[in-house]
Parts: structure tokens; sequence; C-alpha cells
């Protein structure tokens, strides 16, 4: 009895179901689908009875579509519900739309460049005007070229072979030579530790100095020995010999081995003159005294030679005192060109307890007038006030007057109008410590200031002074003795 009443219940279902879709998928005739019903027929897809037609094909919209533009059927992108497309210029692979390769179709693994389709290299697309793909590995192309990396190298636009046992170089700043790598210069070999290639003129040249030398520029210097010197005029010359003058930019034979300035001094037989005035005179044995041409004098004391010049009634030595027999006087850092320099009781020649006594306490610290001290038979060590008549007689800047032409600090120098030739000389203070040499110079006189500081004069390399100074009778400075 159930098993009937199964039956007939099924057979009513399929015959309503059935009746069903006759009436939603029959055009009004009720033969055909009804293509202007599509979402209707698209939901009942798979019975058989509802489809649409392409040109005079049937298909099924809900996984093929048909163009528009050649009226043929084709798949959609993805399948079921998936996507159309335009089947001219484009197509599917996988589940995407590709844009067509040249008119050309192209597989999973391939990519398009230029409409021309490759293989993808290592998983990546890339640039094949700059790329090849050599065992699914991306190496830069040379020139357009491919070559192998493995045994070539690239130089700009030229494939080389590798150099020696597969050592790599790049042939734009190496060469390779028997197997050996070289650097390259316009194309020739050099070795870098003792030479360089010039990027003045791409020209080889020895390091100045040997091994790990020094370069230079070869349009402006030039290399003697192991250091570089600056061209003269565009020449080179050897400077133990020659000299350039910055004043033509010419070169000229040293006078003496000496330098000289082509405006104030000239060179005869190898004695340097210098101009006094309109005269010519040899300072190795004249001077200068404002504008007119002297002889030194001379004075002779410890086995030393030393010049005298006169300035007013006074004649001066033209030197700092160096006797070396005085027991207490120093060295400038050991080095005597600058003369000795001498605590006040050693430059007076008196005992070292004069340096903390007054002289009128102590008859063995007594000052004469004048006073010898260290200076030479005949001379002594200045007063204060025989400073002050120096001074006086130079009249304005008289620092600048007295002092060297050369060797002060700075371009502090002088003009040395009176030949007085005041040298730098430096100071040891009373901790032996030294003051630079080329700064001050200074000088004792015989002048007490108290019982542990004296008088003296110094000039500087900043300005154009002769100060007075009151300093430690301990403090080591230079002496210039004046004829009694």
């Amino acid at each position: 009895m159930k098993e009937t009443l199964s039956k007939l219940i099924f057979t009513v279902g399929l015959s309503l179901a059935l009746a069903f879709t006759f009436s939603a998928c029959s055009n009004e005739s009720g033969v055909g689908p009804n293509i202007n019903e599509p979402d209707i027929c698209e939901m009942y897809p798979t019975d058989g009875a509802c489809s649409v037609k392409c040109d005079g094909e049937t298909y099924n919209p809900t996984s093929q579509f048909c163009s528009n533009i050649d009226n043929k059927i084709y798949d959609k992108c993805g399948g079921l519900l998936g996507l159309e497309y335009n089947p001219e210029t484009h197509f599917c692979i996988g589940s995407k739309v590709q844009l067509k390769c040249g008119d050309e179709t192209y597989l999973e693994g391939q990519f398009c460049f230029d409409n021309k389709i490759w293989d993808i290299c290592d998983g990546e697309t890339y640039n094949p005007r700059d790329y090849s793909c050599i065992e699914n590995e991306l190496w830069h192309k040379c020139g357009g070229r491919t070559y192998d990396p493995n045994t070539q190298v690239c130089g700009g636009n030229e494939i080389l072979n590798k150099c020696g046992s597969n050592k790599a170089y790049n042939p734009e700043t190496h060469l390779c030579i028997n197997g050996e790598i070289w650097n390259n210069c316009d194309g020739e070999a050099y070795n870098f530790d003792n030479q360089f290639c010039s990027n003045i003129d791409d020209q080889i040249y020895d390091r100045c100095g040997g091994l790990g030398g020094l370069e230079y520029n070869p349009e402006t210097h030039f290399c003697i020995g192991s250091k570089v010197q600056l061209k003269c005029g565009g020449e080179t010359y050897n400077p133990e010999t020659h000299f350039c003058s910055n004043i033509d930019d010419q070169i000229y034979d040293r006078c003496g081995g000496k330098e000289y300035d082509l405006t104030t001094q000239r060179c005869s037989n190898d004695i340097l003159q210098e101009k006094c005035g309109t005269d010519w005179y040899d300072p190795s044995t004249e001077y200068c005294s404002n504008g007119t041409r002297k002889t030194y004098g001379s004075v002779e004391h410890g086995g030393q030679i030393y010049k005298t010049i006169e300035i007013g009634t006074q004649i001066w030595m033209a030197e700092n005192l160096n006797y070396m027999y005085a027991t207490g006087s120093v060295c400038y850092n050991n080095n005597c060109n600058y003369g000795r320099l001498y605590n006040w009781a050693t430059a007076m020649d008196l005992p070292s307890k004069c340096n903390n006594t007054r002289s009128f306490l102590d008859s063995d610290c007594r000052i004469n007038t004048p006073h010898r001290g260290v200076c030479p038979e005949g001379f002594h060590v200045p007063t204060d006030s025989e400073w002050i008549t120096l001074r006086d007689f130079v009249g304005s800047d008289p620092g600048t007057k007295l002092k060297l032409t050369t060797g002060w600090y700075d371009n502090g120098n002088g003009t040395n109008d009176y030949g007085f030739s005041a040298w730098p000389g430096g100071v040891r203070d009373v901790n032996g410590n030294f003051s630079p040499a080329g700064y001050y110079g200074y000088w004792w006189s015989a002048s007490e200031s108290n019982a542990t500081t004296a008088y003296g004069r110094y000039m500087s390399y900043d300005n154009s002074l002769v100060n007075q100074s009151n300093g430690s009778k301990l403090t080591d400075i230079s002496v210039r003795c004046v004829k009694d």
C-alpha cells in the first residue's frame, strides 16, 4: 500500500516539474528557447531544454559566450560563470584573460615582449634586450649579444674570455696578458704598485718615490727623487741647483746655493747682492743703512767673528750673541743658529744668586756702567735707555725696520732697513719650556726692575713695535751687545 502511494506521489511531482519547465523556457509559440529571457534560461542550464543560439549554433550561456566580434562560441575564461573576452585581442590561460602576443596565444611559463613569445627564466619575466636566460639564470647581455658568464666577461660592448684560470676582470680598466690581469691605460698595461695612469693625458708614469709612491698631475708637476715638484712655466728643473721665480715664472740658477728675490737682489759671480737705494751691494760684507751702502765692522769673541753695524751714534752687533763659554747658556731646542739664550745673571756674567738679589745690596751683584757681561771686549750689555735710543733713532714702526726680511712666523718679517737683522730666537721660561722660535725675539738689558726681574726688549711677528719687557731674571733670552 505504502509503495503504491510513493510511486503515485513521484509521478505527480515529475509531471508538475515538467509542466513548469516547459512553461518557463518556451517562447510564445511554445517551440525552442526564448532568447529574450536569458536570465530565466541560465537558472536551468543542465536539462538540455534551455539554451541560446549563436549564429545558428546552440550554446550554454553559463559556461560559454557568443562573441559579437566573429559570432563564434567560446568557453568562458574560468569555467562556470567565468569571464568573456575579445577573442581577436585576448585569450584565456587558466582562469585569466591575457592579451595576445602579436596575434599569438602562449602557454603558462611564457611571456610576451616586443610582440614575441619568450620562456620565463627562473620564475621571472625579463627584458630580452638587456638579459639572456642561460640554464635558467638571468645574465646581462653584452652589446645586445648573449655570452657565457662562466667563461666570458663583458667589457663595454665587447665580449672577452676570462683571464687565466677563469679570473674575471673589467676590460675597460684592465688587460689580460699571458693569463695575468694588468691595469689598463689607454690600451697599455701598467703595474699599479709603482706606476699610475694619468687621467690628464692617458699616459703611464712612474709613481714618485717608487713602490707605493705618489701620483701627480704631469701637466703642472714633476717628480724629482721622491718629491713632487711644481713645474716652472711648464718646465721641469733641478731644485738643488735652480729655482723658479714667482716674479716671472722663469727658471734661474741658485746663487751660492740660495734662491733670491729678483726685484731686490741679483747674483754676481755666485755672490748674492742686494740693492741699497740705487746701488748694489754684497750682503756678506756690506749692509744697507737707511738707503746708504755701508761695510760691516767686525768683532771676535770666543773664537767667533760677529758683524757690527752703525745706527745713529751707536755701534751694535748685527747678530745674536752665541758665546758658548758662559755657564748656564742654552740653545733653542739644541739649535744654535738663533744664537744662545741666557738668564740675566749669566748674561751679566754675575753669580747665579744675582737672579734673586738687588745689585746694590750685594757687591757680588754690582752693575757697572757700562757693564760688559758676556759681551766681547769693548762692548757691553745695553741698558734700557740705550734700547730707547735705538728705537727713537729708527723712528716709526721700529720693529718692522729692525727685523730680518725672513724667518718670522706668518710672514711677519721686517724690512731690515739698518742691517740690525733682528732674529726671532725664542724664549725658555723658568720651567725650562721653549716658546716657538719664529714668533718672538727677546733681548736682555743691563737694567734691573727689582731683585727677581729685569728689563729687556722684544719684537713680535704680529706687530711693528719694539716693546719693553719686564721678566724673571731666570728666563733665558737672547743678548745683543753694543759698543762702549
